[in-house]
């Protein structure tokens, strides 16, 4: 094959990809704060963060899940908002309560990850 006919290739082979990642990262953004409002508006979290791939420029993936961590969620509503999310996502949501999560986490969360709804 001709290298520049390859390199041609390969760059409108890469465009394509990313093109597909940012459409990708956008609609999980999307369910993401929807799932964030239903959090906050149906079950009372006080709080809800994006983390993880989803807040890293390019890092979000065709595949990849949604992580979220939520605050001030009643604890005996934890089960019943995450059996909603997972049922009505088109995509894998990992849902974690800030409150009880490791301290590393915690941190992360609360530095580098988004809030996507509450105070």
């Amino acid at each position: 094959m001709d290298p520049q006919a390859f390199a041609l290739a390969w760059r409108a082979r890469r465009e394509a990809t990313d093109a597909r990642r940012a459409a990708s990262a956008a609609a999980a953004r999307q369910e993401a704060c929807r799932i964030a409002r239903t959090l906050v508006g149906d079950y009372g979290a006080k709080r809800v963060y994006a983390f993880g791939s989803l807040t890293r420029e390019g890092r979000f993936g065709e595949h990849s899940d949604i992580d979220l961590a939520v605050e001030g969620l009643p604890p005996e509503l934890y089960l019943r908002a995450l059996g909603r999310v997972l049922r009505e996502s088109p995509r894998p949501v990992d849902l974690i309560e800030l409150e009880d999560c490791p301290a590393p986490l915690r941190e992360r969360v609360l530095t580098e990850g988004d809030l996507l709804e509450g105070v």
